[in-house]
């Protein structure tokens, strides 16, 4: 089992082994990213390890990805921001090719849904802006591989405090959206952490 945690900025990542004791101990911790709050752990292909979270004030995040090896030594760490605005990391996926999507807030205040994707080295390959803020602010921004090799990506909308719903976007591995138009889900789904399973 593998476990990350985020404390004053430091990154703790421990493995444990099946009854419960220490494997290893890794941490992180990076002066130049302030404020770090963790979002997302997910294995790599190739056995590692991703690290993602955002650093920085609102309105003007920036998204930082960890990478390690399989034993937590980490062998890049990078800070990504956005072109349209904010950069709040949410979450990341890997395609089989061993790149890397990152789905995120962007825009001003990070209320639009972005998506960049990024090689196994950490460089960006693009970065597109999904769905701008209008006049909903967008949150819960999700991303999850669907089985054609495609990508959905799902948030909520809202207008502090009223909810307006939840929507999907189908897209293509390249982040560009397939010609479909947003599927709207009823208001009666909640707003907190929406998740989508992909299936036929």
């Amino acid at each position: 089992y593998v476990f990350a945690t985020e404390s004053g900025g430091v990154i703790n990542f421990i493995k444990y082994n099946a009854i419960g004791d220490t494997v290893w101990t890794k941490n992180y911790n990076d002066a130049s990213w302030p404020n770090f709050y963790l979002r997302e752990v997910r294995r790599t292909l190739d056995g590692g390890f991703i690290i993602g979270g955002r650093v920085g004030a609102f309105g003007a995040f920036g998204g930082c990805v960890i990478r390690t090896d399989s034993v937590g030594d980490t062998t890049w760490a990078k800070k990504y921001t956005d072109p349209f605005g904010s950069f709040a990391l949410r979450e990341i996926v890997q395609l089989e090719d061993s790149s890397f999507v990152i789905s995120h807030g962007s825009g001003g205040a990070a209320y639009g849904a972005g998506l960049t994707a990024i090689d196994n080295s950490g460089n960006i390959i693009w970065s597109r802006e999904v769905q701008p803020y209008s006049t909903n602010n967008i949150g819960d921004v999700s991303i999850s591989k669907t089985t054609d090799g495609g990508l959905v990506q799902y948030f909520s909308e809202l207008v502090y405090p009223v909810f307006y719903g939840l929507s999907l976007i189908k897209l293509n591995s390249e982040g560009l959206i397939c010609g479909e138009p947003p599927i709207d889900l009823p208001t009666s789904i909640g707003t907190t952490n929406p998740a989508v399973g992909v299936g036929d």
